[in-house]
């Protein structure tokens, strides 16, 4: 099933994309935030320079760190 499909989620979401991500293009990302903002869904956008699609979810990657930080800063 499509993500698209469950909108609007009716919390709020935190999207993390990494620059360096050749599996997941960021306009992807922006595309489903864009639908989320558009059904009412308050969205946050963090993008991670120099992080691929695993980094930002590999606790041994030195972003990962910077990763939690942010978003428990959006929190």
């Amino acid at each position: 099933m499509s993500p698209n499909k469950l909108l609007p989620l009716g919390i709020p979401i935190i999207m993390v994309h990494g620059l360096d991500d050749a599996d997941v293009d960021p306009k992807m990302t922006k595309k489903f935030g864009s639908e989320a903002e558009n059904l009412g869904d308050n969205v946050s956008y963090v993008i991670m320079e120099s992080a691929n699609h695993f980094d930002l979810i590999d606790p041994k990657t030195p972003i990962w760190k910077s990763t939690i930080a942010t978003i428990r800063n959006k929190i």
